[in-house]
């Protein structure tokens, strides 16, 4: 049943005033799944917003000029609580860590688990990393002597047997339930024909595993005039690092790293978002380990991968 319009008028307004779903639902006489779904057709338009939403980001505008100042202008505030005390001093007042995360992400921050810093991706490093790309790079290279190096992991869990979900959609939630065994990690390389190299373990991959791998993936591509690039992970910096100008010379394959905290610039970034994604609308028992390496290996079939690395820049 179609609701008048005259009607839906009303709700949106309630809504506005902040009144609660359920006092709508009861004043107007309708279903509070049809107060829902108004409320849904209505959120882009900021008046229509709950009164908290509203709030939060009147805070988030007071707040973001001085989080930036403060963060440009103290190099020594790198935590969160540290950040907390900064803004407390200027006498401002101070959101909770969660919302401060929430604001720094708004901001295009990245926050870097286990040393708890705040790290922000150089505009000129990237302009530097493009120009020297465009000039050492692409005048001796084809599309299909690039090759893109990066690990990831995939965490096996049960579906939550029940969830609410809105009506028509699927009942299980992926994401949470128990753990039934460990996490698989992936060292896999993207070239303009798919994915030429993968190399799957249990754990996390330290350095002496990456460099191992890295033997293997440079005698694979050591036929043509490769250059692999890669980013700036720890594992890739060990003890062991010198091995890098051992491998050049002993297979001709030139190494090009990233900028610090610059994703976006790897396209095997969005293939594995998209294994991700086929993975997880599996059920749990049947995407384990022959189902992961079987997308890795029919990535050219799912996807447009020379599009992928030209949309990324690299023509």
């Amino acid at each position: 049943m179609v609701l008048p319009i005259s009607l839906r008028v009303n709700i949106a307004q309630l809504l506005r005033q902040g009144h609660t779903q359920l006092t709508v639902a009861k004043t107007c006489g309708v279903s509070l799944s049809s107060v829902r779904r108004i409320r849904d057709l209505d959120k882009s338009d900021t008046l229509y917003e709950p009164p908290a939403t509203r709030v939060r980001t009147e805070m988030f505008q007071r707040l973001s000029k001085h989080i930036v100042n403060v963060l440009e202008g103290n190099t020594e505030c790198r935590t969160v609580q540290e950040l907390q005390n900064a803004l407390r001093l200027a006498g401002l007042k101070v959101p909770s860590g969660s919302t401060l995360r929430a604001y720094l992400k708004r901001l295009n921050y990245s926050f870097k688990l286990g040393e708890k810093r705040w790290y922000e991706c150089s505009a000129v490093r990237v302009a530097e990393y493009w120009t020297f790309f465009a000039t050492k790079i692409r005048p001796y290279h084809n599309i299909s002597d690039l090759f893109f190096l990066d690990e990831t992991s995939f965490d096996p869990h049960e579906p939550h047997p029940k969830a609410w979900r809105p009506k028509g959609s699927c009942r299980t939630h992926l994401v949470s339930g128990k753990a039934y065994g460990k996490r698989i990690s992936v060292c896999a390389v993207l070239g303009s024909g798919g994915i030429i190299h993968r190399r799957l373990t249990t754990g996390t991959y330290d350095g002496d595993s990456f460099m191992s791998t890295l033997h293997v993936i440079c005698q694979k591509i050591s036929y043509s005039n490769a250059v692999l690039i890669m980013d700036n992970a720890r594992t890739h910096y060990t003890s062991k690092s010198h091995l890098f100008n051992d491998l050049m010379n002993l297979y001709a394959v030139e190494f090009m790293f990233l900028p610090g905290y610059s994703p976006h610039l790897n396209p095997i970034e969005v293939c594995f978002g998209h294994i991700k994604r086929r993975v997880a609308a599996k059920p749990c028992r049947s995407a384990g380990t022959p189902y992961i390496l079987h997308e890795f290996d029919d990535l050219h079939v799912t996807m447009d991968i020379p599009r992928l690395i030209s949309k990324h820049g690299y023509l």
